[in-house]
């Protein structure tokens, strides 16, 4: 009977020791495992957003191509080069009237004059690229767009400084654009010309110190037998900017008739115009016209310049 005692007892020991190098076992393989796994670090608000703002798609110094065109830009303006500077230019450069935009190389070796002057040479002398800010869809602008507008690419696409050469060059222009009997309080702003010369349009805005500026609508016809003038009508009217590019639209109104026009400043300036009810559209450049004096006749109409027309017209 004690031997049985005995036995059963070394049983429950051997059973306990046992268990007990289980355990010890058990634990090490987790410390273990603990040991051998990657720590990984996490990141507070702080740091996603100070790398947020390192890969942000508006900083340039992560666009190289757009960084390599910008100096090219920058470069060719000091040394007056266009023909490196046609390169990386956004063709075409959209110009106000009288002026006429800026569509190849060519035209850009004759503008250059009156576009790039000592001054801003000397400015982007002492520009840099941290100088270039990109404002989203508008792409990029130097000095706060004062000077000069590029594409998101880096490429030229306008040119916002105004130089003492072109305010004279400006001038020289309008007083070629000058007609019999007009009255200089009126500032054309738009011309056009219907597509069988037979039709001529000018939008012209009343010079006015306070208060809002009165537009006129100009409309010319031709005989086409004489080739005289044999209609003139005035429509008066006011403009409207819309959104951030400040797109034109002016309303005209003669009699029982309304003329609504519009002319985009932007990249895009195309599409033929729809016809609602009585009223008649223009659309620049391919513009659509329905005076009350020709209802229901259609006259497709192109940007012009009363310089060119009124020698042969």
């Amino acid at each position: 009977m004690r031997k049985y005692y005995l036995l059963l007892i070394a049983m429950l020991l051997l059973v306990g020791c046992s268990s007990g190098r289980e355990n010890t076992g058990s634990q090490q393989n987790e410390t273990d495992k603990q040991q051998a796994s990657p720590q990984v670090d996490t990141l507070d608000n702080e740091d996603i957003a100070d790398a947020d703002a390192e890969f942000s798609p508006y900083d340039l110094r992560h666009d190289e191509r757009a960084v390599h065109n910008l100096q090219e830009v920058m470069q060719s303006i000091i040394t007056m080069d266009a023909k490196r500077l046609a390169k990386v230019t956004a063709f075409p450069i959209y110009q106000e009237y009288p002026m006429k935009d800026i569509n190849n190389e060519r035209d850009l070796q004759e503008a250059m004059p009156y576009l790039f002057d000592d001054s801003i040479r000397t400015i982007l002398r002492n520009a840099t690229i941290d100088d270039w800010d990109r404002v989203g869809w508008r792409g990029i602008m130097l000095y706060d767009g004062t000077y000069l507008w590029c594409d998101d690419f880096g490429c030229l696409s306008a040119v916002s400084y105004v130089s003492s050469n072109k305010e004279q060059y400006v001038s020289q222009l309008y007083e070629q654009e000058a007609y019999e009997g007009q009255d200089p309080n009126w500032k054309t702003t738009n011309c056009f010309l219907s597509l069988d010369s037979a039709y001529f349009v000018r939008v012209e805005r009343y010079r006015v110190q306070d208060g809002d500026a009165v537009y006129r609508l100009h409309f010319l016809s031709r005989d086409s037998i004489s080739g005289y003038y044999s209609r003139e009508l005035n429509y008066y009217g006011s403009l409207e900017l819309e959104g951030s590019c400040c797109n034109e639209y002016y309303t005209f109104a003669c009699a029982d008739s309304l003329v609504t026009l519009w002319v985009s400043s932007s990249s895009f300036r195309g599409g033929m115009a729809d016809v609602k009810g009585d009223d008649f559209v223009l659309e620049f450049p391919c513009c659509l016209l329905r005076p009350e004096s020709l209802a229901g006749k259609r006259i497709v109409l192109q940007p012009a310049f009363w310089r060119e027309v009124k020698k042969w017209w």
